[in-house]
């Protein structure tokens, strides 16, 4: 799991979070063409975005940065999604409004009804 806007705000959490996925797939691409991991490993991301809670948990001696929320919540069921629609990267409507700037291929798979979630998400394959 990545974060992008937490703790610091940040306006581009959106591009961000997709640059990054992106980079991921490319350095993933290049090991698995040039034959680097001992086996060919497939990758599945699914995003989301919204507010959450954020912070250090544990004691003074064990502390870890921990984020939770609905938003993570639907990030995780939106990643579920990538075997079903054989798919490596799923993001949210509301996240491709944030970025659409930077995403110049995309493909509605429609309104989904995400497991523990009420309302359905929209969901984008980015290409």
């Amino acid at each position: 799991m990545a974060t992008f806007g937490a703790p610091i705000a940040n306006e581009k959490h959106g591009e961000l979070r997709v640059s990054a996925a992106f980079k991921i797939f490319d350095f993933f691409e290049l090991f698995n063409r040039n034959g680097l991991f001992s086996e060919h490993i497939e990758l599945g991301i699914g995003m989301h975005s919204g507010n959450v809670i954020v912070g250090n948990i544990g004691t003074l001696v064990r502390k870890q940065f921990s984020v939770s929320g609905t938003p993570v919540i639907i990030a995780a069921r939106i990643e579920q999604l990538n075997k079903e629609l054989k798919s490596q990267m799923l993001i949210s409507r509301n996240l491709y409004e944030s970025c659409k700037n930077i995403i110049s291929t995309y493909e509605s798979h429609g309104l989904r009804e995400l497991k523990g979630i009420d309302e359905e998400i929209e969901i984008i394959k980015l290409k």
